[in-house]
């Protein structure tokens, strides 16, 4: 079986070449459409069965919990401040604009530790009348807190692993702040480690994963 990280690479150019079977066909003589349009259904159902697959294999990986430590480029705390979409080349993303708190730096990595706001890119989203979901892909909500682990795309970042690398920050009537997977029903190694005793408060969960780092 493919490493998750492939695995979710591979998915998301199946969504491309998917959205691609649908592009409309304009200025084109119609003695051409009847083929194309032929030719672009055989590569849907094609697609579509090959995703069907990935998806259901993408969904039985449970990554380990030092693996997603050490193999994410960043991990970071702080909150969403605002959210876009785009769709270049017919594949919908979603763009966070994520600021990350003071304290926030649990593994800098990638990020300068001056810079305290960065642009997450998630594949999936709305654009017009379009939606694109990914099956246990997180979606963020503006406003909220969360603890993330993050791989590099270019000059954004993205959640590392799906959901596996989403945790939600709440704060609870006590004063305290406890973790929770973005996705409650898929894997998230780390937060099932220590979530049997009960509800996971952050500094704990920040332990652990200190825990596990590289030196």
């Amino acid at each position: 079986m493919p490493p998750a990280k492939d695995q979710l690479r591979q998915s998301q150019n199946l969504f491309s070449a998917w959205s691609c079977c649908f592009t409309r066909v304009e200025n084109t003589p119609k003695i051409f459409v009847g083929k194309q349009l032929f030719w672009r259904v055989g590569v849907f159902f094609l697609v579509l069965s090959l995703l069907l697959s990935m998806t259901h294999s993408l969904v039985m990986v449970q990554i380990p919990s030092d693996v997603i430590v050490n193999e994410s480029k960043s991990i970071l705390r702080g909150r969403v401040e605002s959210v876009s979409y785009e769709k270049p080349a017919n594949v919908i993303y979603t763009n966070y604009t994520f600021r990350i708190y003071s304290d926030g730096y649990i593994k800098s990595g990638t990020v300068d530790p001056s810079q305290n706001t960065i642009n997450i890119k998630i594949t999936g989203g709305i654009y017009g009348h379009e939606k694109l979901d990914l099956p246990g892909f997180p979606v963020l909500s503006v406003g909220s807190e969360y603890l993330l682990f993050l791989d590099k795309r270019g000059t954004a970042y993205d959640i590392y692993a799906a959901s596996q690398g989403c945790l939600k920050v709440i704060n609870t009537t006590s004063g305290d702040k406890v973790v929770a997977p973005c996705v409650s029903s898929y894997y998230n190694s780390i937060y099932i480690d220590q979530s049997a005793s009960g509800p996971v408060t952050l500094d704990s969960f920040i332990k652990k994963i200190q825990g596990y780092q590289k030196s």
